[in-house]
């Protein structure tokens, strides 16, 4: 009797567990689709948010052409004045990319020339196992 006792009240531990694991699986594929939606929701507010950045840099492009248009013409002088200073800046980026080139020139010359003496020394070592075989 005791026996029967026990299993009866195994069985309804089992039962209990049974049904709270139930509840959790429900709990947790509830979770799971709650999530799946806020992703959902995450991903659509991105591409709206990516949408209205593209909308404030075409107004953004706009205003800056607006006022391109709208400016005052300058007056002769400063308009010189502002070419000669771009001419200028343009001869020094041409100068320095000049340099820059004629350096690495130098290097690729400066390589040759090593490879050429290794070239060199390769073929006397070549000749001289020739001689030796």
């Amino acid at each position: 009797a005791e026996e029967c006792s026990e299993l009866l009240q195994l069985r309804r531990q089992v039962k209990e567990l049974n049904d709270k694991l139930g509840k959790k699986d429900v709990f947790h594929r509830h979770l799971a689709a709650q999530n799946l939606a806020l992703q959902n929701e995450v991903s659509k507010l991105n591409r709206e948010l990516s949408l209205s950045k593209q909308k404030i840099q075409s107004l953004n492009d706009h205003v800056i052409f607006l006022r391109h248009v709208t400016a005052p013409t300058p007056d002769a002088g400063a308009l010189d004045a502002s070419l000669a200073l771009l001419r200028g800046h343009e001869l020094e980026r041409s100068r320095a990319k000049e340099f820059m080139l004629q350096e690495q020139n130098d290097l690729y010359l400066q390589q040759k020339r090593q490879l050429e003496h290794e070239l060199e020394y390769a073929k006397l070592k070549a000749k001289s196992v020739d001689e030796k075989g």
